[in-house]
């Protein structure tokens, strides 16, 4: 369920609700898409272990340190650019260029316009379609 996200200014890491209001959902995955989560979840047992009471368990993020705290996104961000440019991917391609890539591949497998919408949280239909 997407609840939250994570911005980076150049002071700190910030939590904020979603973007569009009322935008906490549910996000549905294919069952093969959550083995990997299980995997992670069970290193990190082993980084809560190591690390005692100083492991940031009360963030309850699965992305993170191996001391519990957050991924800083720019750094998320670069890795991503790194790795794209290794591949060879059109320069611009881009962490955000595959939330697009998602829905236009929802879209071609017959996924509505409304649905794909709701999926991205974007505040209506109209945002959709005109990106």
């Amino acid at each position: 369920m997407v609840a939250r996200s994570l911005t980076q200014t150049e002071d700190r890491l910030e939590f904020k609700e979603p973007k569009t209001p009322d935008s906490v959902r549910p996000i549905s995955l294919p069952q093969s898409t959550l083995t990997a989560p299980d995997v992670h979840r069970q290193k990190q047992a082993a980084f809560r272990a190591q690390f005692g009471p100083d492991y940031r368990a009360d963030l309850d993020l699965i992305f993170t340190n191996p001391d519990g705290t957050p991924l800083k996104p720019n750094s998320i961000s670069s890795a991503v650019s790194l790795l794209f440019r290794r591949l060879k991917l059109p320069q611009g391609a881009s962490l955000h260029s595959l939330r697009h890539t998602h829905a236009s591949l929802l879209l071609a497998d017959g996924v509505d316009l409304a649905t794909v919408s709701k999926r991205l949280g974007h505040s209506s239909v109209r945002v959709t379609a005109e990106i």
